[in-house]
């Protein structure tokens, strides 16, 4: 189910991800990039079947310190409620394992 991330971060739209996750008897939850981790972690916690969570990450540096903002006070303690974390290539993982070493034993 993809959905886009105004409107999934809405209260409906984190309601009807649970009701999908239940529905369809979703048995894993794939993220693609910080935000929709965001939508999927609302999503997994108001669904009965509390899948895991999985994030692909695609960004090495932040762009802008509102953005390293975020992976600190926030992105970073849901990736930690991640059963995997992928990164598109070794140099990537290096960087985010460096910056967060949790995250070597997720990967």
């Amino acid at each position: 189910m993809c959905t886009g991330c105004a409107r999934a971060a809405s209260t409906w739209g984190r309601r009807a991800l649970a009701r999908e996750i239940d529905a369809a008897g979703i048995d894993v939850v794939h993220c693609t990039l910080q935000i929709a981790l965001l939508v999927g972690w609302l999503g997994v916690r108001l669904s009965r079947r509390r899948p895991p969570l999985v994030v692909a990450v695609h960004t090495t540096i932040n762009r802008h310190a509102k953005a390293e903002w975020l992976d600190r006070l926030l992105y970073q303690w849901l990736m930690r409620r991640c059963a995997r974390i992928v990164f598109v290539c070794d140099a990537q993982r290096a960087h985010w394992e460096a910056k967060y070493p949790f995250m070597a034993a997720r990967c």
